[in-house]
């Protein structure tokens, strides 16, 4: 709990908007979309969500000695593999209120899948 504590400042620095958040009740909806606009835009939203989970890891690494998830070094870690790792994530722990943020639940599943040892 005080990891999140310290990274909920770290998120909301590196967010571009409170209001272009993506909550996991349109993150579940938009996932199964047949339109390719829709895909594409999710598809780009998450690969945001990649690079600023790598960089805000390296930065709390950097100002604690501490990462927030232990990455293997010999995985560049995709946007096809984040989806994976969230769904997966979310099959473990469902119980996540519909309204949260998309980037709280790809931090949890990155800390779920690479555990710090």
């Amino acid at each position: 709990m005080k990891i999140i504590k310290t990274l909920v400042p770290l998120l909301l620095l590196f967010s571009t908007s409170s209001n272009a958040i993506l909550t996991l009740e349109y993150y579940s909806k938009y996932k199964h979309s047949t339109d390719p606009a829709v895909k594409n835009t999710l598809f780009n939203y998450l690969s945001g969500v990649n690079g600023t989970m790598l960089v805000m890891n390296e930065t709390f690494f950097v100002r604690t000695n501490i990462h927030l998830y232990c990455q293997p070094k010999n995985l560049a870690l995709n946007t096809t593999q984040l989806f994976s790792i969230i769904d997966e994530f979310l099959e473990y722990k469902p119980q996540h209120d519909k309204k949260t943020p998309i980037e709280f639940v790809a931090i949890e599943a990155l800390e779920y899948t690479f555990p710090c040892n």
